[in-house]
């Protein structure tokens, strides 16, 4: 509401939007640099929600993102999102899954949070240890660095 509002009045806020819908294209494209070094593996896709703990999705950059890598990378996206029962109508016909977290530790090489729930920081290192993370919300600190995790997956691929 205050976006539409006189131009004049409303430059900052105006602003810190474009800032905020320049993240999703940034993080979009790092992620692909990172997927497209492993090919035919499998990625993990860690929230959709618009925040942690919650089961909104609308106007989710996170749904945004982990869409457009489903319609890039099809099949090979795994969606991990403990707040839904079945993946939104954004995914539909583009071959990504819906599936639980422990799922992902045992299939996914590649993993990417987009949303910082609390059961998602609470995987441990070692069910993480050689994965290659894009930790987009900082909720894995301790994460190996994915230079050595990623000649590694490459090696048992």
């Amino acid at each position: 509401m205050i976006i539409h509002s006189p131009p004049e009045q409303a430059q900052l806020i105006r602003i810190a939007r474009e800032v905020n819908d320049g993240k999703t294209g940034h993080v979009l494209e790092q992620a692909s640099l990172l997927i497209d070094e492993l090919p035919g593996v499998s990625i993990a896709c860690f929230g959709l929600a618009f925040k942690a703990n919650i089961d909104d999705f609308r106007e989710s950059p996170a749904l945004k993102i982990a869409a457009k890598l489903a319609r890039r990378y099809g099949g090979r996206v795994k969606i991990v999102e403990p707040y839904a029962s079945e993946l939104p109508a954004a995914f539909a016909d583009i071959g990504a899954e819906l599936i639980d977290i422990d799922q992902a530790l045992e299939t996914c090489p590649i993993m990417i949070t987009l949303t910082d729930h609390d059961m998602l920081k609470s995987i441990p290192l070692d069910e993480r240890v050689g994965k290659v993370a894009y930790d987009t919300r900082g909720i894995w600190p301790d994460q190996p660095d994915n230079r050595e995790a990623s000649r590694d997956v490459r090696l048992a691929s």
